[in-house]
C-alpha cells in the first residue's frame, strides 16, 4: 500500500495533471502507481514527493518500514560481527 492517492486528493489534482507533470500523456501509469500495480523508478518516486510536498517515506510507509528494518537488521548483523572480532582480537 502507498499514501499516492490520498496525497493527490489532498493536493486537489486530478491524475491527469499528475500525468503531465510526470512527463506521462496517459493517467494509466498513475493509476497503476496509486494502486500499486507499478513502482515507480526512484526519480519518479521523487518526483512525486515534490508534486505532493511529502516526503517519498511518507508516500510508501510499508515499504520505508520494511527497508529500515532490512538495514537495522544489517546494521545489527554487522556490530554483532564486528563486535565478536574484537573480543576475539583482544584474546590474542
Amino acid at each position: 500500500m502507498n499514501n499516492l492517492w490520498i496525497s493527490r486528493k489532498h493536493a486537489g489534482l486530478r491524475q491527469k495533471a499528475v500525468a503531465r507533470l510526470l512527463g506521462h500523456k496517459s493517467t494509466s501509469v498513475i493509476s497503476e502507481y496509486e494502486t500499486g500495480k507499478l513502482l515507480p523508478s526512484l526519480a519518479t518516486a521523487l518526483k512525486l514527493a515534490v508534486v505532493y510536498n511529502r516526503s517519498v517515506a511518507d508516500l510508501y510507509p510499508i515499504l520505508y518500514g520494511q527497508v529500515r528494518e532490512e538495514v537495522e537488521a544489517a546494521r545489527t548483523k554487522t556490530q554483532l560481527s564486528s563486535n565478536r572480532a574484537h573480543q576475539g582480537a583482544s584474546h590474542i
